[in-house]
């Protein structure tokens, strides 16, 4: 279950880099020669890549290949783990994110992520989607709540079907529900970045038709950045798409170039089905 934290006192601003011209950088997001280990385990090696805005990123590789450890990395999630260790940086808006003065709850609040089972949490359908508004101070009191619970649950296509049960446990909508139901209380604090690990592999395919659809909404938006084994789904929803394989980033592009004209032999045969 993700962690939620208590409300903080005060949240700083965070603080955004510009270039010369007084702009955002062309990247959200940018990992610059990123090494990720568990303790003597190298996972992955000198990855250096940018994420443009308001685009969808599929992560693609064989189970092993460092693409879930790398998108768990982007939020600091991989942080609890003790033997965890990690050499040259991520960068959002060109801020480090293990900057001393960047606030994790605030990172989270800006790079969201959504898991691979829908985990909702042990309350309301309603206290759900406002969980992370509560946390980060967004919104306070009851009218306030209810609006953010409505206009989110409305975003994912959700509202019909529990408006008359705000107060029901989330436990007993279908998997594909819940799972809409955490995009909406992943949505609710506003991130600029939404992080998912496999969304929809524990979904139908009517379910996993309506999550994408969702997604495909939501840029330009937001930037997303997906994990997922299903090649077709990569290939549906995808502006550009990373091929990791045995600890590295193999090749990066548009992700029709990388399933139909792949530059690396070891993408083409992962593409075309002829490795696991």
């Amino acid at each position: 279950m993700e962690e939620i934290q208590s409300q903080p006192s005060s949240v700083e601003p965070e603080l955004v880099a510009l270039d010369p011209d007084g702009v955002r950088p062309p990247h959200v997001m940018e990992s610059a020669a990123l090494d990720l280990s568990f303790g003597a385990k190298k996972i992955l090696s000198d990855v250096s890549i940018g994420f443009e805005r308001g685009t969808i990123t599929a992560l693609i590789g064989p189970t092993g290949s460092g693409k879930s450890t790398f998108l768990r990395t982007l939020n600091r999630m991989n942080d609890k783990v003790a033997s965890f260790r990690h050499g040259g940086d991520v960068l959002l808006d060109g801020e480090s994110i293990w900057s001393p003065q960047r606030d994790l709850l605030s990172l989270r609040r800006r790079v969201g992520m959504l898991f691979q089972r829908p985990n909702p949490f042990p309350m309301s359908i309603r206290d759900n989607v406002v969980a992370g508004v509560r946390a980060h101070g967004i919104a306070k009191g009851k009218e306030q709540l209810n609006v953010v619970a409505e206009e989110r649950l409305r975003q994912v296509g959700l509202w019909d079907a529990v408006k008359d049960r705000l107060n029901d446990s989330p436990y007993r909508l279908s998997g594909g529900q819940q799972q809409l139901l955490c995009l909406a209380r992943a949505l609710a604090v506003g991130p600029d970045v939404l992080l998912l690990d496999e969304p929809t592999s524990a979904l139908d395919p009517l379910s996993t038709e309506a999550v994408e659809s969702m997604l495909r909404t939501m840029t330009p938006a937001l930037s997303l950045i997906i994990v997922t084994h299903n090649l077709g789904q990569a290939h549906r929803i995808a502006d550009q798409t990373m091929f990791f394989y045995d600890g590295r980033l193999v090749e990066y592009g548009p992700t029709q170039q990388i399933f139909e004209n792949p530059q690396q032999p070891d993408t083409e045969r992962y593409v075309k089905g002829l490795m696991g």
